[in-house]
């Protein structure tokens, strides 16, 4: 990540910075994320750059547990 601000995906036995996933998706399926954050980071904010073939009919939703707010990417 840069200017101090990191995701990774969680699993129970190790944190990943990337996670492949089986095909086809499932509209349940679901990843744990984490983040770590210095200060000079904020505000921040959370979009994806750019997207392949697959996600054409896919939505992608980003929950904040935080503010209890679900966003689609």
């Amino acid at each position: 990540g840069g200017k101090g601000l990191t995701f990774y995906s969680i699993q129970p036995e190790d944190t990943l910075g990337i996670q492949g996933r089986s095909l086809p998706f499932s509209d349940d399926d679901q990843v744990p994320l984490g983040f770590t954050a210095s200060a000079s980071t904020s505000p921040c904010s959370i979009r994806i750059d750019h997207l392949d073939g697959l996600f054409d009919n896919q939505s992608i939703y980003l929950e904040d547990k935080l503010l209890n707010i679900i966003n689609e990417l």
